[in-house]
């Protein structure tokens, strides 16, 4: 198979399915590489944004306890106002 013109022989089929499997499993293993290192990254990006939130939410609470406590309390019914 040296000048394009003749027919190919069982070893000229063998020699190019070893270098297609070879091609084939270099694109798969850098393939899985890309995938694992995006659901790294996702994964990633959604940890820090749920820590960022759960930050703000915090000092929100934090900043606003006694609005806290009287929804809390106008939820179940009582309020500060009523005595007992």
């Amino acid at each position: 198979m040296n000048n394009g013109h003749e027919p190919a022989t069982k070893a000229d089929l063998g020699a190019l399915e070893g270098r297609f499997k070879a091609d084939l499993e270099e694109l798969e293993s850098r393939l899985t590489t890309a995938i694992r290192d995006t659901e790294t990254k996702l994964l990633t990006a959604f940890y820090d944004f749920a820590r960022a939130n759960q930050h703000r939410v915090f000092e929100l609470e934090g900043a606003m306890p006694s609005s806290r406590a009287e929804s809390a309390a106008s939820k179940t019914g009582c309020s500060k106002s009523r005595s007992a």
